[in-house]
């Protein structure tokens, strides 16, 4: 009888010693609920950003005849998302993933509702447009599920010190969550 290649005492599952790694496919991610549900979620949540940031350029456009301010307007989020990182991704690192992202997720449909408001000034749609994006950054944790058997990890280091770039600094250990 053919012993069980999911088997980890079987020599030729991947996290045996010795076992060549098997090259992971984008068929065999997205069979993988879980990757394919925050796949889904990340392609969705990034076309309606798209599409709002579109929209609210349009409207600054037509109000202020100013190139600078609809391109703020269509980018700044992605600004402030990038300041948001700087500062509050060890949060977003900690916390529950399906939790926050749910959160997250409920929290950008009530901004991009608010700024569907008719008549809203354009400093609040900017303030608004800023906490938005700065706060989106807490959903760029690291929460991407991780293959069975041995896996590379690849750290994005935003400005390092010389401790990073020296090598005398090492990241926290990885922690399995449910």
């Amino acid at each position: 009888m053919p012993s069980d290649p999911s088997d980890p005492s079987n020599p030729s599952h991947p996290s045996a010693p010795g076992a060549s790694p098997t090259a992971t496919t984008y068929r065999a991610l997205l069979r993988n609920r879980e990757f394919a549900g925050l796949y889904v979620s990340f392609a969705l949540s990034v076309s309606a950003s798209t599409l709002s940031g579109f929209a609210l350029g349009t409207l600054v456009h037509q109000q202020t005849r100013s190139p600078f301010l609809t391109a703020v307007s269509m980018y700044g989020a992605t600004f402030a998302t990038v300041l948001g990182a700087l500062t509050l991704m060890s949060v977003a690192d900690g916390s529950r993933p399906r939790r926050t992202l749910v959160v997250l997720q409920g929290v950008a449909s009530a901004g991009a509702a608010a700024q569907a408001v008719l008549g809203l000034p354009l400093t609040a749609r900017f303030g608004l447009l800023a906490i938005l994006g700065f706060f989106q950054s807490l959903g760029t944790g690291n929460w991407l599920p991780a293959p069975e058997g041995s896996f590379n990890v690849f750290l994005r280091l935003y400005w390092p010190d010389e401790a990073a770039l020296g090598g005398a600094w090492n990241p926290p250990p990885l922690r399995r969550t449910s």
